[in-house]
């Protein structure tokens, strides 16, 4: 069994799925755990289709052609039995960002649909599964939950009829999916996995498959199950049904209760390298030139930032922070605050600085996120300062939203206050 003592990668854990799934000795319950990216979920549902395909031939699963091999991707196969505490808005902006490169290429369209899909009956399964409480909200409950059908309903037929040969179209689509997929998940209290969710699964494996002969559970988010849902959960991970694989999923080991970890086969994922991140861009998603990886958090973040828009103003960035270091000496800050009036980008750019700010005070007091403020230059900059002019950039922002202020002199005056900083006493 696995022991999940040694970090290992995507690659080499498949080889230890071969292994198990060709001696027939597959473990009740898999626990995957490791960063945002490192490959979990692409492992799990390999896995589970594995499991569920419909083949007669063991060694010849998993077909790809079968009912369960092609709806275990999106989620959707009924006899995939989901419960989900995943943050799905991290990757949800990724797919926008990325939405106009993708589509570019009938094969990254329909990864990028794929992965769409994904999100998308993960948010219907919150919705229709019943163990999540809906967050409060105004009017009749039944009313919302009947506008909430209608909105799921309407979203698989926008799924459904996303053109095909119009690239301006189809961006638009996925956007705007994307964007009603999050606006119907916020109304859900997902953050932990409820004691409700548990009791539904363990009624669910008393009855028989509804498609074939066997069935997986995907647990995502494990670290978040509630302590008083334990003792029933552990009974079904020790001695689950007959033909039930139970995968579970987690950000880190630690958090996860020793009791769960001790009755799983344990994959520990090494944190995505930027290498791999790259080729993810590039291979998945359409990047021909995807960014250099390093400073990024996690993969969400980095793909995200590999957008069109995110790399024009990620070049801002650096183009404000290499004027920062030579203000008393090039003018061209001014030029390079005019083109950002004059490409109507100003917004967007303070926005971005202002949370680029915000993660400086995060690593300086924390250490979280340290590598991204250092691949930006903030790191030296004192939290004293970064706490004033975080609130200069916002009251910059909120001037030009609610007043139409102007923002070339206001971007000007930040260049000199972060290079005045840079001259005082360390």
């Amino acid at each position: 069994m696995a022991d999940g003592t040694q970090p290992g990668s995507l690659e080499k854990h498949r080889e230890w799925v071969a292994r198990v799934f060709a001696s027939g000795r597959i473990p009740h319950g898999i626990l995957l755990a490791g960063a945002p990216g490192s490959g979990k979920l692409t492992l799990a549902l390999e896995m589970a289709r594995r499991f569920l395909c419909h083949t007669p031939d063991p060694g010849a699963r998993p077909c790809g052609t079968c009912i369960a091999c092609r709806e275990t991707l999106t989620l959707r196969y009924p006899d995939l039995i989901l419960f989900s505490s995943r943050d799905i808005v991290p990757e949800a902006r990724a797919l926008t960002a990325l939405a106009s490169r993708a589509v570019q290429t009938p094969a990254g369209r329909d990864r990028l649909i794929q992965a769409v899909r994904r999100l998308f009956y993960r948010v219907v399964n919150r919705v229709n599964g019943g163990y999540f409480k809906p967050k409060e909200a105004t009017g009749s409950a039944g009313k919302k939950e009947d506008d909430d059908q209608v909105r799921i309903a309407g979203l698989e037929r926008k799924l459904n009829e996303i053109p095909e040969n119009d690239a301006v179209a189809a961006v638009n689509a996925i956007q705007g999916v994307l964007e009603e997929i999050l606006e119907i998940d916020e109304m859900v209290a997902h953050a932990m996995l409820p004691m409700a969710g548990i009791q539904e699964i363990i009624r669910a494996l008393s009855r028989k498959p509804l498609l074939g002969e066997r069935r997986v559970v995907l647990i995502e988010g494990i670290q978040t199950f509630r302590v008083e849902g334990v003792n029933a959960f552990l009974k079904t991970l020790e001695e689950p049904p007959a033909g039930t694989l139970i995968l579970m999923t987690c950000t880190g080991l630690d958090a996860v209760l020793p009791t769960i970890r001790s009755r799983a086969a344990i994959l520990l994922f090494k944190r995505p390298g930027s290498a791999l991140m790259a080729a993810i861009a590039r291979e998945r998603f359409g990047c021909n030139q995807p960014g250099d990886a390093e400073g990024y958090g996690d993969l969400w973040e980095y793909l995200e930032s590999q957008g069109e828009e995110a790399r024009a103003v990620h070049g801002d960035l650096v183009r404000f922070m290499d004027l920062v270091r030579s203000a008393d000496r090039d003018p061209k800050m001014f030029e390079f605050a005019k083109d950002l009036e004059k490409r109507e980008a100003a917004q967007v750019f303070l926005q971005t600085l202002a949370d680029l700010v915000a993660a400086g005070l995060v690593a300086a007091e924390t250490g979280h996120g340290r590598e991204r403020v250092q691949a930006m230059t903030l790191s030296h900059f004192r939290p004293v300062f970064l706490r004033r002019i975080f609130r200069e950039i916002n009251t910059l922002a909120e001037g030009m939203t609610r007043n139409n202020f102007s923002a070339s002199q206001g971007i000007v005056a930040l260049i000199l206050a972060f290079w005045l900083e840079e001259q005082g006493p360390r």
